[in-house]
C-alpha cells in the first residue's frame, strides 16, 4: 500500500507522470497533498533529531545521577540487573515526556487538520497502543462474489482464505486499507469499510492481489532476516564504539561489570545506527513493493482497476504523487504514486 512523507527539500523538475491528471488529483488536492507531506516530512526530521538530542543529554548529563538515585532504594542497589531494567524504564519514560507535545502535534492536530483522522484526542492517545490491536470491529463479510475473487487470487499460491473481514476504520481515519491477518497457510482478508464503500470490486481485487504479492515473494521472512541481521550489526558496532572508548583509558569492555549508567550510550548508539541503515531498509521496501505491484497486474490484467484504485488511493490518503527524490530515498518505504502508474502505464494488460 502506498506511504507518504512530505516534500521539504527543493523542488525537482517536475516529470510527466507527476501532473494533477496523471495522479487523479485536481490542482487543489495535488496542493493540499504537498502541504501534507511537507508538514509531515518537518515532524519526521524533528522526531528524530528530537531523540538524538534526548538520548545524547540522557547518556552524557543524566545516566550517572539516575543511577545515584536509584541506588538509593535497597533492593535496586543490592540488584544490578533490576537497576539496569529501572533505569532503562525511567529513560524511556522520560523519552516519551519530552516527545509528547510531538506526537500529539504529528498524530492528532495534524491529522484532523488534514481531515484525515476522526478520532477524539483521548481516543487518539490510546488506541494505537492499547485498543487497536484488540478492540477494533471486525466482522465477517456475507460477499460472495468478492469472497470468490479472493479464492481465486489465492489458487496456486499456497493461501487458504478462511473468510474475507470488514474492519472498522471509518472510526478513526479517513484513509483506505487492506491487509492479510492470521498465520501459516490460513489466512483472514481484513477489508477497510473505506475500501468496501470507496472501491469498485476490480480495484479492491487489484489492491488484494499487491497484499498476496508479499506472500508470494515471502516479504515478510526475509524482512525478518534482514532485521535480524541489521540487529546483529548494531550491536556489533556498540561493542566496537565501546571498546575503543574504553581503551582510552588501558581498560577493556567486560559487560558483566560495565557500569549501569551506559545503558543510554547504548540507546543513543543503536537510535543513530538504525537511522543511518533507514535508507538500506527502504530501499528494499520499495524493491518488495515493486514487485507486488507487478505482481498485481500480472496476476489480475487489470490495469484500468490498478490505476484508479491508487488514484483513489492517493487522493484519500494525501499522498504527494511525485517527492523529491532524496526524501524517498532517505524516508520512503514505498515507490512514489507517480511512479507505481508510469509503471502500470507502460504494462502490458488489460484496460
Amino acid at each position: 500500500m502506498p506511504e507518504h512523507h512530505g516534500e521539504e527539500l527543493q523542488d525537482a523538475p517536475p516529470s510527466a507522470s507527476a501532473t494533477p491528471d496523471d495522479a487523479g488529483m485536481t490542482a487543489e488536492q495535488l496542493a493540499e497533498a504537498r502541504q501534507y507531506g511537507r508538514s509531515e516530512l518537518r515532524c519526521t526530521l524533528a522526531d528524530k533529531a528530537l531523540d538524538v538530542a534526548f538520548l545524547t543529554v540522557a547518556a552524557l548529563l543524566l545516566a550517572r545521577p539516575l543511577e545515584a538515585w536509584l541506588q538509593t532504594c535497597p533492593l535496586l542497589e543490592a540488584c544490578r540487573s533490576l537497576r539496569l531494567v529501572a533505569l532503562f524504564l525511567a529513560v524511556t519514560g522520560l523519552h516519551v515526556l519530552v516527545s509528547l507535545p510531538l506526537s500529539y502535534y504529528s498524530g492528532h492536530v495534524l491529522e484532523h487538520r488534514f481531515a484525515l483522522s476522526t478520532q477524539t484526542f483521548v481516543k487518539g492517545q490510546l488506541a494505537p497502543v492499547l485498543i487497536l490491536p484488540l478492540f477494533y470491529k471486525v466482522e465477517k463479510l456475507d460477499a460472495p462474489e468478492l469472497a470468490g475473487r479472493m479464492a481465486r487470487l489465492a489458487e496456486g499460491t499456497g493461501l487458504s482464505i478462511e473468510g474475507v473481514y470488514r474492519l472498522d476504520l471509518s472510526a478513526e481515519t479517513v484513509k483506505a486499507n487492506a491487509a492479510l491477518a492470521g498465520l501459516g497457510r490460513t489466512r483472514r482478508v481484513l477489508l477497510g469499510d473505506t475500501l468496501l464503500t470507496g472501491f469498485s470490486p476490480e480495484e479492491i481485487e487489484v489492491i488484494f492481489a499487491h497484499e498476496i504479492g508479499h506472500h508470494v515473494f515471502r516479504h515478510i521472512r526475509k524482512m525478518i532476516a534482514a532485521g535480524v541481521l541489521l540487529s546483529a550489526a548494531g550491536f556489533w558496532v556498540c561493542d566496537r564504539l565501546l571498546t575503543l572508548w574504553a581503551a582510552q583509558f588501558d581498560a577493556q569492555v567486560d559487560y558483566a561489570t560495565m557500569p549501569v549508567y551506559t545503558l543510554p550510550l547504548l540507546m543513543l548508539i543503536l537510535a543513530v545506527f538504525g537511522m543511518a541503515v533507514e535508507p538500506l531498509q527502504n530501499t528494499i521496501g520499495r524493491r518488495y513493493e515493486r514487485q507486488c505491484d507487478r505482481y498485481a497486474l500480472e496476476r489480475t490484467g487489470q490495469k484500468a482497476a490498478y490505476i484508479s484504485a491508487f488514484q483513489k488511493l492517493a487522493r484519500l490518503n494525501k499522498d504527494d504523487p511525485d517527492p523529491h527524490w532524496l526524501e524517498v530515498v532517505l524516508f520512503h518505504s514505498h515507490p512514489p504514486i507517480a511512479e507505481r502508474l508510469a509503471m502500470a502505464e507502460e504494462a502490458v494488460g488489460s484496460g
